[in-house]
C-alpha cells in the first residue's frame, strides 16, 4: 500500500530558491546549515532572541546584553577617518548618561543620524567600564546596526 502526500503539502517540499528573495548564492548557504526544502526552514529553531523594547534604567541589565534607550546626544568626538580612534557620542537618557561607540563610522553618517540636542532610539551592546560607577555606561554598536528614529 503507498500513501500519498496529500497537495497541499507539496509546496513545504519545494526547493528554498522557489521562496521569493531566495537566490543560488543564500540557497547555497541555506544547502550548508539548513537544508534544501522549506520545510528544512520551518524546522530550523532560532537560537537567540534580541528584545530590543526600549529601557529607562541600565543598572538592570548585564554587561554584553543588547538594550535600547531614549536618549538625548549631549556631544560628539567624531574623529577624522584617517584615524583608528572610535567615534564617542555622550548621550543622556532618563536616568543616566552613556557614551555611544562607533568603530569604523563615517563621520556624516554619525552627525546626520545622530545630530548634538536631538533625541534618539538607540540599540547597542551595554557595557559598563571596569564597573566603576563614575564612569557612563557604554553601548558598542557598529554604525550600520544602530536603530533610531526622531522623537515628538
Amino acid at each position: 500500500m503507498r500513501i500519498s502526500r496529500p497537495p497541499t503539502l507539496f509546496g513545504l517540499f519545494a526547493s528554498t530558491t522557489d521562496l521569493p528573495g531566495i537566490g543560488a548564492r543564500l540557497a547555497e548557504i541555506l544547502k550548508k546549515r539548513i537544508g534544501t526544502t522549506v520545510i528544512d526552514i520551518l524546522r530550523h529553531l532560532p537560537v537567540a532572541i534580541i528584545d530590543r523594547n526600549i529601557v529607562d534604567d541600565l543598572s538592570l541589565y548585564e554587561n554584553g546584553r543588547i538594550v535600547s534607550v531614549e536618549a538625548e546626544i549631549i556631544s560628539a568626538d567624531i574623529p577624522p577617518a584617517n584615524t583608528s580612534r572610535p567615534a564617542r557620542i555622550l548621550a543622556k537618557t532618563k536616568q543616566s548618561t552613556i557614551e555611544l561607540i562607533f568603530f569604523h563610522a563615517r563621520a556624516d553618517y554619525l552627525k546626520k543620524m545622530l545630530p548634538v540636542g536631538e533625541r534618539r532610539l538607540i540599540s547597542g551592546r551595554l557595557e559598563r567600564y571596569d564597573g566603576n560607577p563614575d564612569k557612563p555606561p557604554r553601548l558598542y554598536a557598529a554604525a550600520r546596526t544602530v536603530r533610531y528614529h526622531a522623537k515628538n
